[in-house]
């Protein structure tokens, strides 16, 4: 699954998609999500591929989603989802691979998990889905949930000091 997004203040466009990788894992992760980078949403097979990794530990797991938002500071905001974690995973430095981090969310995790920012309002990230894979499978029926969520505030807090408060 791949999903584009295109960044002004740099003038690219970002394709991000996951890579299985066999029977093996990288970060802890078996479908581990990729991202590139190109002038023309035409040209990606020209980039390379880079890993999303957070301090060389964790990685977003499956069907990626990506979406930017002005809000962030001069680049704004790439924001990636996953179809495993509830949180969602930042870069407010045009895709630099070291610059990504994690933060925490109240939604839930689903499979193919959508993000969008709500139009005419760049500080609002919905995200939204239904279930996830393993609960699909096991027949569980999950409803469909949609979450709003300032994305100034999730900026604020990372992905730990989320958790400390709670």
């Amino acid at each position: 699954m791949t999903v584009v997004a295109y960044i002004p203040p740099v003038k690219k466009w970002i394709l991000v998609h996951e890579l299985p990788i066999g029977n093996s894992s990288s970060h802890g992760v078996n479908y581990p999500v990729y991202y590139r980078l190109a002038d023309s949403p035409l040209d990606f097979r020209l980039s390379e591929g880079l890993p999303i990794v957070l301090n060389n530990k964790t990685a977003p797991n499956a069907s990626p989603y990506v979406v930017w938002s002005p809000v962030g500071g001069p680049n704004g905001t790439i924001v990636v989802s996953d179809a495993d974690n509830p949180q969602v995973y930042t870069n407010q430095f045009g895709g630099d691979v070291d610059k990504w981090e994690e933060h925490a969310t109240p939604a839930g995790a689903v499979y193919s998990r959508a993000i969008h920012i709500v139009g005419g309002h760049p500080d609002s990230l919905m995200i939204f889905g239904g279930e996830t894979f393993d609960d699909m499978r096991s027949g569980l029926l999950t409803p469909f949930t949609a979450t709003v969520i300032s994305l100034e505030e999730t900026l604020k807090n990372n992905f730990a000091s989320f958790w400390r408060r709670r």
